[in-house]
């Protein structure tokens, strides 16, 4: 028998095999995401050849089977397992696990019907369903898993990165880790860390290991490249929004094919992120992933499945994780944020703004209502406010189509292509819409070949004083199409509500503005703080240096000035700083969002001018003096819902304290939080950076290793006399033979007594003298008088007071040199105790060398 006449009588046979057996029926194959409640997560379950990933597989594999059986259910194949906040940077434990799998069938089935089995379940969530095999997760990802195995295979219960093991078996952590193990490295200025990358990912202008402010140093130009862009979706994975989910998915089908005929390259990469906090499973579930191929990116939004949710949903924290998680997603992109509920999240809001505006994000929020969900969008509630403040505050926008959720699909059909190497020119933002209307002049680059305003809420716009008429509409988003030569926007109120402009034209010539206290710091951060001083600084990134160059602060309603600082030429810094440009300084910014209108000349262009969103943070709070637990603290606001807290405080009554530049927040022995910084910065919630040399020294300058501080802390009660002549003889050798062989050596010398007394009533108080000389003489004269006085304390004494009030000045900011001895003299136990953690931490910090006498 020839081949082709084998293979076709074997099709034959086994096709009429098949007709006379029930039991032969084609397959179907599903890959699966899925949340499993009863297995709880651990470590262990990232590694595949573990004893703990063999019985979570057999958990779900066990509890998959009891409920698929009548389907014709075959095997899973489960994969692996991850952290159910998403969060594969979490070593933590949580109640339940995420499992990716593959499901296979004897049956053909379609992909409603294994989703309606599954939500028959309580105890198993899918999230993600596709008959295709599935990209469970992005490289970024799967490196994080590797290096988090890793790490935990070569921990062995050792501190990390130069951590300190103490002798409770803790770690005290050096400046920008903190963790169990010093595992986590700390980020600035809205940087942020992945496990498998060596260093924070950096926003631009920013490029010290965690992003922390730095004197001038030559910029790295590529950090300034924003020709391409990453098209970024943040989705409410919630039951109520499948039209939205359908419509999003054919609109974006037709905006990545447009984009690749018509703009080629312009969007290099795509990420999703879905998010959502079921009814039927405890905590939040959200997933992040980048991909590089259009392709892939709507794959994974079809394969999204919704849960059941309630109206208020963990918003700002997909937001978050968005702009956190690659270092491949460009800098300047657009964010979309599709959602029908209120968020939960507000405390977040701070978080949020500082990485969108550090990384440049313009955040697009496309708000519907189902009316048979029973949810409504109030747009008084603190979880609506939010979506308002964070567009204000980032130049984007909040678009409302109400209950036209079939609308989503002509909204991002025609607003995501406008957005091509958009530049804002004019904007306005109001709370409430001018009943007799504002007027708003600007400049249109004299290259641009197209202007667009886009206006929201109840505006009716007017140029020069005629009415401007819409050529596109979709919910309360009005776009219009104006000539190049118009120069002027005019808006008056329909409604009482808020409403807002923004005017923008094509182009790519760009002008950077960040803000440093201190011009020998090239850019301190992307915010300004009241009631501190600070310059505002630029930098041409696609344009030559301007001949002209002028800048004004105004409040986002974009008519009401508050401060214009002077500039000239001779301003200009080194041509090293990354952004060379410096503005005069403004004593205190005006808390709340704010626009920085920019005007230039530039050789070979002409006159340009840019709006970019500006923000102040409030400092001056006035903190309650209540212990009612229904009152907000802190300053707080009651609201309908919640507390509305000032800046960097968060919980539901405003209780916790938020903590920014590498802070940590900790716990007081009376039980209130505190923030404990890292070096170089102080406040309450370590927002000022400190100018001392130790700063300066964290901000990027040389540590002089040829140079030490001698400390010395004597405990000075009469029970010390016999040590007097030893420490008065030491000293008189050991400063003496550095005079004589090492001279200078030590810059400053610290003498520090301390002793614990009582009064006649028995109140014990301390004493505390700290005394700094400049010279070995002086040192020495002091020892060889040194007095001693007589206490009847025998509670302890104040020995870990007096260490760290000589390792710190009055502003709590470390004084003394790093490596720099301290010889401590005692015969009692310490009576402050409490300290010794933070004392602890202190010692790492400025590595003083300690040496005790008892």
């Amino acid at each position: 028998m020839k081949t082709w006449q084998f293979w076709l009588f074997s099709a034959f046979s086994a096709a009429l095999y098949c007709s006379h057996l029930t039991s032969c029926h084609e397959s179907s194959t599903f890959w699966t995401i899925g949340r499993h409640s009863n297995v709880p997560f651990d470590v262990a379950l990232l590694k595949e050849e573990s004893q703990a990933h063999d019985l979570a597989k057999e958990t779900v594999v066990q509890t998959i089977s009891s409920f698929l059986n009548e389907a014709g259910f075959l095997s899973a194949d489960i994969v692996a397992f991850r952290h159910p906040s998403g969060s594969f940077s979490s070593l933590s434990a949580a109640a339940g696990s995420i499992f990716f799998a593959k499901l296979t069938f004897n049956q053909v089935h379609d992909r409603s019907t294994i989703i309606q089995l599954f939500r028959a379940r309580s105890d198993i969530l899918l999230l993600s369903l596709s008959d295709r095999e599935m990209i469970f997760e992005d490289e970024i990802t799967r490196k994080n898993v590797e290096q988090m195995l890793s790490q935990l295979e070569s921990r062995q219960n050792n501190c990390q990165n130069g951590g300190v093991q103490l002798q409770d078996n803790t770690c005290a952590c050096p400046n920008y880790f903190t963790g169990d193990f010093c595992e986590q490295r700390v980020c600035l200025n809205g940087g942020y860390t992945i496990a498998s990358y060596p260093r924070c990912v950096c926003p631009p202008g920013y490029h010290g290991l965690h992003c922390e402010p730095l004197p001038c140093s030559p910029a790295t130009q590529f950090t300034f490249d924003f020709q391409q862009k990453t098209l970024v979706v943040v989705f409410e994975a919630r039951d109520s929004m499948a039209i939205d989910l359908q419509g999003l998915i054919s609109a974006l089908s037709s905006v990545t094919n447009f984009f690749q005929t018509n703009r080629p390259g312009y969007y290099d990469s795509y990420q999703i992120t879905t998010v959502v906090q079921p009814d039927t499973n405890p905590g939040i579930i959200k997933q992040t992933i980048w991909y590089r191929s259009s392709s892939d990116f709507l794959s994974s939004l079809q394969n999204v499945v919704l849960l059941s949710g309630n109206c208020n949903q963990p918003i700002l924290t997909g937001i978050l994780d968005a702009i956190q998680h690659s270092p491949y997603t460009h800098a300047k992109s657009p964010y979309f944020i599709f959602v029908d509920a209120l968020a939960s999240d507000i405390d977040m809001e701070e978080q949020v703004r500082t990485a969108a505006l550090a990384w440049g994000v313009q955040l697009f929020f496309i708000t519907s209502q189902l009316p048979s969900s029973g949810c409504s969008l109030d747009i008084a509630d603190p979880g609506f406010q939010v979506y308002l403040n964070l567009a204000r505050a980032t130049q984007g926008e909040v678009i409302q189509l109400q209950y036209n959720k079939a609308d989503v699909e002509s909204l991002v059909n025609l607003v995501v292509p406008l957005l091509y190497q958009e530049t804002t020119i004019a904007a306005a933002n109001y709370a409430a819409c001018p009943a007799n209307g504002k007027s708003d002049n600007f400049t249109v680059d004299s290259s641009a070949t197209e202007l667009l305003i886009f206006s929201t809420g109840g505006a009716f716009l007017l140029s020069n004083g005629k009415p401007l008429t819409p050529q596109n509409t979709s919910g309360d988003l009005n776009i219009f199409s104006m000539p190049t030569s118009t120069n002027n926007v005019e808006v008056q109120s329909v409604s009482s509500g808020n409403c807002g402009y923004r005017v923008f034209v094509q182009s790519t010539n760009s002008i950077l503005v960040s803000y440093t206290p201190n011009p020998s710091i090239d850019s301190y951060s992307t915010i300004m703080t009241a009631g501190l001083p600070f310059s505002a600084v630029a930098r041409s990134t696609t344009v030559p240096l301007p001949t002209n160059l002028s800048l004004a602060f105004f409040n986002d309603d974009d008519e009401t000035p508050l401060f214009t600082p002077n500039f000239s030429l001779t301003m200009q810094r080194s041509t090293d700083c990354i952004f060379p440009t410096l503005f005069e300084a403004w004593s205190s910014c005006a808390p709340g969002p704010l626009n920085v209108k920019l005007y230039a000349q530039v050789p070979g262009i002409g006159s340009i001018e840019r709006v970019y969103p500006g923000y102040c943070h409030d400092f001056q709070l006035v903190p309650t003096t209540t212990a009612s637990p229904i009152t907000c603290q802190n300053g707080g606001t009651p609201l309908a819902h919640a507390c509305g807290c000032p800046q960097y405080f968060g919980g539901k009554f405003c209780e916790i304290i938020q903590c920014i530049n590498g802070g940590i927040m900790k716990y007081a022995p009376d039980g209130t939080s505190y923030c404990s910084c890292q070096l170089g910065y102080t406040g309450l919630h370590c927002e000022m950076l400190t100018c001392n040399e130790t700063s300066s020294s964290v901000l990027g300058g040389s540590n002089d290793a040829t140079h030490r501080d001698l400390s010395v802390v004597i405990l000075n009660r009469i029970s010390m006399a016999s040590y007097q002549s030893e420490w008065r003889y030491g000293f008189e050798n050991f400063t003496g033979w550095y005079d004589a062989n090492q001279p200078n050596y030590f810059d400053n010398y610290y003498i520090t007594t301390f002793i614990a007394k009582a009064n006649s009533s028995g109140f014990v108080y301390n004493i505390i003298n700290k005394l700094p000389f400049t010279t070995s003489a002086a040192f020495r004269s002091q020892i060889r008088g040194l007095g001693l006085t007589v206490s009847t304390v025998t509670t302890g004494q104040p020995v870990l007071s007096a260490i760290q009030r000589t390792i710190v000045d009055n502003s709590g900011n470390i004084a003394i040199k790093k490596r720099s001895p301290m010889f401590i003299f005692v015969d009692d136990e310490p009576s402050d105790v409490y300290l010794l953690r933070s004392l602890e931490l202190l010692v790492v910090q400025s590595q003083v060398q300690a040496s005790f006498f008892f």
